[in-house]
């Protein structure tokens, strides 16, 4: 998954941007996914990692359809909107 994230952002970043577009938005979809399959470190890391190779290239991550007992741990680091 994080290697997929970093690889369409880069995609984003040296063909989509230019001087009136200088950020992207990302959007991590989790549907399907269960608890356990994607913990909330792994998100933690891939945002990071993307703020370090891309800085001030990230605009905005979107996390959709995170499942409900992953929403509430989610919501003690990161904003969630319903």
């Amino acid at each position: 998954m994080i290697v997929t994230a970093v690889s369409q952002v880069e995609h984003g970043v040296y063909h989509l941007l230019d001087a009136t577009n200088a950020q992207i938005t990302v959007v991590v979809d989790c549907e399907g996914l269960s608890p356990l399959k994607i913990p909330m470190q792994v998100m933690r890391t891939c945002s990071s990692l993307l703020q370090d190779h891309f800085p001030n290239r990230l605009g905005c991550l979107f996390v959709i359809r995170l499942p409900p007992m992953l929403r509430v741990i989610a919501q003690t680091f990161i904003q969630v909107s319903l």
